[in-house]
């Protein structure tokens, strides 16, 4: 019984060790704003619209590591103009570098081109703990996101609520009736 247990435990923890997991530790000095302004590729004062975090489900290969993708409405562009909508890649944590945000968050933003390890991916912007990025209001409204299907969502989801609400009340009202003799 022993055995098999031991074996067991062996067998899973090779399947698990199997798995390549990318590990980084993030450690740095403070920067300051003008430097990371100087060496930001795309510079701008925003509040996050939306957080999409991709590998949300893949709980079995879950990193700090992983990439998160926050929206942000424009307010104010410092550098090289983003447009009015941004999409902004940040790892999950702060242990791997990440700069984790909320939804209706006001932040001032130093993003680059290339991800923490120099890997550079067309139209893809990322930012990191030591960059000198400020949070600088909370609480605030989130803008809605263009093309966004949460509104429609959140109309779905109640009406079908609302539907069912309906037929259980019109189930609980009706009364049996004596059969016709």
């Amino acid at each position: 019984m022993v055995l098999r247990a031991l074996l067991g435990l062996t067998l899973a923890a090779a399947l698990i060790a199997s798995f390549p997991v990318r590990v980084a530790a993030c450690t740095c000095g403070g920067t300051s704003e003008d430097s990371a302004l100087e060496h930001a590729d795309v510079a701008f004062v925003g509040v996050v619209a939306a957080v999409e975090d991709p590998n949300l489900l893949s709980w079995f290969t879950y990193s700090t590591g992983d990439p998160i993708l926050y929206t942000f409405a424009v307010e104010e562009s410092l550098k090289s103009d983003p447009g009015r909508f941004v999409v902004i890649r940040s790892y999950r944590d702060g242990s791997s570098c990440g700069v984790p945000m909320a939804i209706g968050e006001r932040w001032r933003i130093y993003a680059h081109r290339q991800d923490l390890f120099g890997n550079v991916r067309d139209g893809e912007l990322w930012v990191w703990l030591c960059d000198a990025n400020q949070r600088l209001a909370t609480g605030l409204p989130a803008p809605p996101v263009p093309g966004s299907t949460a509104p429609i969502m959140v109309i779905g989801v109640a009406a079908a609520g609302l539907l069912v609400l309906g037929t259980l009340a019109s189930r609980r009202r009706r009364v049996p009736r004596e059969p016709a003799a």
